[in-house]
């Protein structure tokens, strides 16, 4: 059985009764719907707790940063069906050459340069589709996460 973030949702407010009226969005990781299916995986297993985003791609989309410990997140995978519910716990912005081995290897598992090569060019990608350029100093969010449910269906 496949759930939709509203019933994701209920279940996670059934069993957790003071998140309800505590913002949460839906979303899921970009590439296509495989790598989003690869990327929830591994949030599920435990292999992934950070991601990093375009900073200006928050400004864009007229959205705010996510609050630490507050703020919850639906998180979907390739085919948007709801896999997990995270909360931040740490959300970083910084220049690109900033982020830290720490971060590289909670997101990806991975040393810092291969991160950052991997990376540079998704980051790239992101700034031209809102018509910007990318440097190693261009600001990035460095988000880190855990899983605070999941769905009794998994």
């Amino acid at each position: 059985m496949s759930l939709n973030a509203d019933e994701i949702w209920q279940q996670f407010i059934q069993k957790y009764p003071t998140a309800k009226n505590t913002p949460h969005h839906a979303w899921s990781f970009g590439g296509g719907s495989e790598a989003a299916d690869i990327e929830s995986m591994r949030v599920v297993a435990g292999m992934k707790q950070a991601t990093t985003t375009l900073a200006a791609l928050y400004e864009h989309d007229k959205q705010t940063l996510p609050v630490p410990n507050h703020d919850y997140e639906i998180l979907f995978d390739g085919s948007v069906h709801a896999v997990a519910i995270l909360q931040y716990v740490a959300v970083q912005e910084m220049p690109f050459d900033h982020v830290t081995a720490e971060h590289a290897y909670l997101e990806d598992g991975i040393s810092l340069s291969i991160w950052q090569t991997s990376h540079r060019a998704r980051l790239q990608a992101q700034a031209e589709t809102i018509g910007q350029s990318f440097t190693d100093q261009t600001p990035v969010v460095a988000l880190t996460f855990k899983v605070v449910y999941l769905p009794t269906s998994l």
